[in-house]
């Protein structure tokens, strides 16, 4: 943002920066795109797609066209069924187990 290329474009007409979402503003984003597409999901299951694959919007939105494809309503046991962990949340997980003294847990993710 700094450069001076930036500072140019962002004097360009029509100009528009999309930041990365987060927090409460990614839960209300995939609520909207969710009943957008004529599908339903609870807070609880937003928060455990989040955690299990991360905040990165493009991936979320693809995972959910997928769970949508699959069944309308979103559910715990489909976002389990449908998608895969992200590396950070089993690194997270691993570092939780170690740390617990869980010594088989903490194997079996590694």
């Amino acid at each position: 943002k700094r450069s001076s290329y930036y500072k140019n474009i962002k004097k360009l007409p029509g100009f528009k920066e999309f930041s990365e979402l987060d927090g409460i503003n990614l839960e209300n984003w995939i609520k909207k795109y969710v009943s957008d597409n004529g599908g339903q999901i609870s807070n609880a299951d937003i928060k455990y797609l989040l955690e299990r694959v991360g905040n990165n919007q493009t991936f979320i939105e693809r995972e959910l066209a997928k769970l949508l494809a699959y069944d309308k309503n979103v559910s715990r046991t489909n976002i389990e069924l449908l998608t895969e962990q992200t590396p950070n949340s089993k690194i997270f997980d691993l570092v939780d187990n170690v740390f617990a003294g869980r010594e088989e847990k903490a194997l079996k993710i590694y």
